[in-house]
Formats: C-alpha cells, sequence, structure tokens
C-alpha cells in the first residue's frame, strides 16, 4: 500500500474545509433571504379593493401605454394598455408606495397613497426626459 504525502493529506484537508464552509454561507443565506422575503412582502387580500387608473404625459395630455406601475413593498406589478389604463385587483387596505415608470420620462413616485374603499382611482402624469 503506497503512503499518500503530508503535503497531499493538507492540501485535501484545506480543500474539504473550504467546500464545506462554502455550504454553510450559502444555507445560511437562504434563511435570511427567506426572513427578508416574509417581512417586506404585504399580503394580497382576499377582497374585491381594487386600484385603477390612467397614465398620461404632463405636457400633452396622451396616454402613455407600456407604463410600469408597481406598489413597493409587494410582488405587485402592471403595465397600461393601449389607452393608458392600469388595473389593479384585490389588494389589501392600507397605504402604499407606489412607482410608476417608463422608458423616456422620469419617475413618479407617490408616497402614502391610502387604498379603502372598493374602488380606487387615480391619474399619473408623467414628464418627459429633455
Amino acid at each position: 500500500m503506497r503512503k499518500i504525502p503530508f503535503f497531499m493529506k493538507k492540501i485535501m484537508s484545506i480543500v474539504f474545509l473550504l467546500l464545506s464552509l462554502n455550504y454553510l454561507v450559502f444555507a445560511d443565506n437562504g434563511k435570511d433571504n427567506e426572513k427578508k422575503a416574509s417581512q417586506s412582502e404585504r399580503p394580497i387580500a382576499d377582497k374585491n379593493i381594487s386600484l385603477q387608473g390612467k397614465v398620461i404625459d404632463l405636457i400633452t395630455g396622451e396616454a402613455l401605454a407600456g407604463a410600469e406601475i408597481c406598489l413597493v413593498g409587494t410582488d405587485i406589478k402592471v403595465f397600461t394598455d393601449l389607452e393608458g389604463n392600469f388595473s389593479i385587483q384585490q389588494i389589501s387596505p392600507g397605504n402604499y408606495n407606489l412607482i410608476c415608470s417608463l422608458i423616456t420620462y422620469h419617475k413618479s413616485l407617490i408616497e402614502n397613497l391610502q387604498i379603502s374603499e372598493k374602488e380606487n382611482t387615480l391619474k399619473i402624469a408623467l414628464e418627459e426626459i429633455k
């Protein structure tokens, strides 16, 4: 039987140790991500509360198609149709921050948007980047 040289044993031990640490780091990161996700996301309600609206150009008043509307702190993201209209269904009552964005336009942040009634209507005007 051949003897394994001492330096080879050391190298194998170091490789094993590094692989073990790598596994522990990845396992720990998964738990942290789950905690962050559960803390930052608001639940989507079964209730019939909705938010509708229209996104227009600030200067011309034309409807803006393809604008993205996001409710901060949730996974909710919708886009406007060809007439600039959007609709978000089944949301929980509460205060939300909303971000509306479209390429070549400045983003619009609406803070403390209160959602409480069955139907909520919003008109968002975006300013073109010049």
